[in-house]
């Protein structure tokens, strides 16, 4: 049932701008702590858009200017290096220490008052690392623009897609975590009681099994290097795999059934890319050839120094979990709430008084509770605000490459359109998974269709025929991750998670942008 405070309703100060959901980051709803955390990033940004939430949601303001203080910055990285020195020598080194500050604070001994009190310091600081990260696209975007728009003249509207396959394939960060989680279910296979614990889902009893130090000791490898990010960008809410070490163990038992994909992932990006160059050449003249293969040198840096990035910036959000949750523990001690994630349901400005008890908080949050669920069934709109036609919106850099906004598309009955991002026709079993906790159900073969993803799915990609995403154009995570396996994918259907039905059979053509589900 929806109300009236459903209603998708800017204030008036903000109705002169042209506002877009931002379905590519914040797929569902936020908390008020997670709109209060992804709000601040954006607003401190060097770029022309501000943020605001309605029902949950987030939307950007497009050519907004935002009055909010900005953390200073760091020292440019010194000149003559390319992109990935620039990132790996420079700024990561910074956004390591600021996220491994957050990390690795003893919050224990601070009463609610203190953590309360410190909060708006360590948002600041978590902001800084993910400010930090947008920097390092300086340098990227030029070459990978002029490769794109090169092979877009030469042979028309296949030029973007090829262009980007061309350069997929260079080691990163996130493929490299595909490959760990591999490696732990080679290493529990040679086990077999650990094995079946895994199968079986009975992850409390490891430790008990005699032969599972090997394989206890390789996950614990694995938490410390990628147990600290967050799900999505705004979804603080949600505990990291440090946290929860049963979402990672079940990307692990998932793996035990698919054992060798991550090898024939390689093998078909290598094909892939190939067969793109290929494809391009022989439309080139000599010239054109040494041209093309001159700004695909200069691209390569595009996919390892963005991947990595998207990566760091999750570590951002999740470092920001520790004192907030060390919050949560402390209110509950002090009567203040009910239950730990009760504080995420509480903005900043409100945290002082619930700590030093002159807000009674506990109806606030039943209230924000509800809110929060009902909201999850609304159909958020594209845009609010100014009624600027669709097509000048897609004029703005970004808008459809990166977020995947579009104009309506007409599609026949049964066909879900969106953007191309990877090529290849797969025929398939949808599966409709909303969020990472559910995705453990995925098997060989299967169509995973998403509102979004982000960093932390990546290993599944290894597992599915396909991808299929809500938010998102070609240059987004899922399409480039999908890229990086060799599977097909369409991004930026809009609304695929509810026009395609899960368990339903599906072709996806990743080259035409369609979804074809069979009656």
């Amino acid at each position: 049932m929806t109300t009236a405070a459903d209603e998708f309703v800017l204030p008036e100060a903000d109705r002169s701008l042209v506002w877009v959901r931002d379905a590519l980051h914040c797929p569902r709803p936020l908390t008020p702590l997670g709109s209060d955390s992804y709000s601040r990033f954006v607003n401190i940004m060097p770029m022309p858009a501000t943020a605001t939430e309605v029902n949950g949601y987030m939307y950007l303001g497009l050519g907004g200017t935002s009055t909010a203080a900005v953390p200073p910055l760091f020292a440019p990285p010194p000149p003559g290096l390319n992109p990935t020195e620039a990132w790996e020598n420079h700024h990561l080194p910074l956004v390591r220490e600021l996220c491994d500050g957050l990390w690795r604070a003893d919050y224990s001994s601070l009463s609610s008052a203190e953590l309360a009190a410190g909060m708006p310091g360590w948002l600041d600081q978590s902001c800084s690392a993910l400010r930090q990260t947008m920097f390092a696209v300086e340098g990227l975007e030029g070459p990978a623009t002029a490769l794109a728009t090169f092979v877009s003249e030469k042979l028309g509207r296949d030029g973007l897609l090829l262009a980007m396959t061309m350069i997929q394939g260079a080691e990163n960060e996130m493929s490299a975590t595909g490959g760990a989680v591999a490696d732990l279910a080679v290493l529990a296979a040679a086990t077999p009681a650990v094995a079946t614990a895994l199968t079986d889902g009975r992850f409390e009893n490891l430790e008990s099994i005699p032969a599972s130090r090997p394989f206890l000791q390789a996950f614990e490898a694995f938490i410390e290097e990628n147990g600290r990010s967050a799900q999505l960008w705004g979804e603080i809410h949600v505990p990291t795999w440090a946290e929860d070490r049963a979402a990672p163990l079940r990307m692990v038992a998932a793996y035990l059934a698919n054992q060798g994909r991550q090898g024939e992932a390689v093998v078909r990006t290598a094909k892939s890319r190939e067969t793109a160059i290929t494809e391009v050449e022989r439309s080139l003249s000599v010239a054109d050839c040494e041209q093309l293969h001159e700004l695909i040198a200069a691209a390569a840096h595009y996919v390892p120094v963005i991947e990595s990035r998207a990566r760091w910036q999750l570590n951002a959000v999740g470092a920001l979990r520790r004192p907030a949750v060390a919050l949560g523990d402390a209110l509950v001690r002090e009567g203040r709430i009910d239950a730990r994630d009760d504080v995420f349901f509480l903005h900043i400005a409100e945290m002082y008084a619930a700590a030093d008890g002159s807000l009674n908080v506990r109806p606030l949050i039943a209230a924000r509770r509800a809110d929060f669920e009902r909201w999850q069934t609304l159909d958020a709109p594209q845009t609010l605000g100014a009624p600027v036609p669709i097509e000048a919106i897609l004029q703005i850099p970004g808008m459809g490459q990166f977020f995947g906004l579009r104009a309506p598309v007409k599609s026949a009955a049964g066909v879900v359109t969106g953007h191309p991002a990877s090529r290849g026709v797969v025929r398939g079993r949808a599966r409709v998974i909303l969020s990472l906790d559910e995705a453990d159900g995925l098997e060989p073969g299967d169509i995973l269709v998403c509102p979004s993803t982000a960093p932390p799915w990546t290993p599944y990609f290894a597992i599915v025929a396909a991808v299929v995403t809500n938010g998102g154009g070609v240059l987004c995570h899922a399409a480039i991750e999908a890229r990086e396996y060799g599977i097909p994918a369409v991004v930026g259907t809009g609304d695929g998670t509810k026009r395609i039905p899960d368990g339903a059979t599906v072709t996806v053509d990743g080259e035409a942008g369609t979804i074809t589900i069979e009656p």
